[in-house]
């Protein structure tokens, strides 16, 4: 299994059962880190927020205007 940070993307080989279920794992670990449990309902970006993890989208845009010179 490959996994690149930056993108937060796992090898295309690897099935997409399984990417999903690290994917909730992770969001997990960082609600767990912060003191949140399930029963608290909080929203993912606001775990992402609170542990300042950058989100996939924000890393999308500044690769692309990286490729573009901007």
């Amino acid at each position: 299994m490959k996994w690149r940070w930056k993108s937060r993307s796992i090898h295309k080989s690897f099935p997409r059962k399984k990417v999903s279920k690290m994917m909730v794992a992770i969001i997990m670990m960082l609600k767990w880190m912060c003191g949140h449990i399930r029963r608290d309902k909080t929203r993912n970006e606001i775990i992402r927020d609170n542990v300042r993890e950058a989100s996939v989208t924000d890393n999308k845009r500044e690769v692309r205007s990286t490729w573009f010179r901007h």
